[in-house]
């Protein structure tokens, strides 16, 4: 069966969930038809939405579908994050549809995509937004610690320099 590339295998990443879906439970590897279809129905469906600016309720409707059909749809919501383009919109459904997780949660995925550096800070705000909601404290330092690369932001020394921003 024909998998669906995602933005990482577009971009000759490694694909998808390849690194950040290694530790939480697969289920078989075998893919029924059905699976398949709901895939690439969930996928043309972001694909129609990329960019657009949606009501509420429709990221909520579409964000449903994903609850839904969690069975396919948990790796594509996850790929979300890691697309470097950070759509707005495709980020909002994976957020809410996250939010409405029923128990368990996919918690480990979703510490894990933190730690990639190549996920970005809206994509690794959203998670820690998502965490919360699933009652993690997020202010743990294996969580938050490992959010922000300091080294990414300019460091104002103040006194000495005159006011000016200094690279660290």
């Amino acid at each position: 069966m024909k998998e669906r590339a995602g933005p990482c295998a577009r971009e000759g990443r490694s694909s998808r969930m390849e690194r950040v879906g290694a530790s939480w439970p697969r289920r078989a590897a075998v893919v029924s038809e059905e699976q398949e279809k709901a895939r690439a129905e969930l996928w043309a469906m972001l694909a129609a939405v990329r960019d657009k600016d949606l009501e509420d309720a429709e990221v909520e409707r579409i964000a449903g579908l994903f609850v839904e059909r969690r069975d396919v749809g948990l790796p594509i919501l996850l790929e979300q994050f890691r697309d470097p383009g950070e759509d707005a919109t495709l980020l909002a459904i994976a957020s809410v549809a996250l939010k409405g997780w029923e128990a368990p949660y996919p918690t480990r995925p979703l510490i894990e995509l933190l730690r990639l550096p190549e996920v970005g800070a809206l994509a690794k705000a959203l998670i820690m937004n998502v965490l919360e909601r699933y009652g993690i404290d997020v202010d743990r330092p294996d969580i938050s610690g490992v959010s922000i690369n300091l080294e990414d932001y300019p460091i104002d020394r103040g006194m000495g320099t005159g006011g000016k921003v200094l690279q660290g």
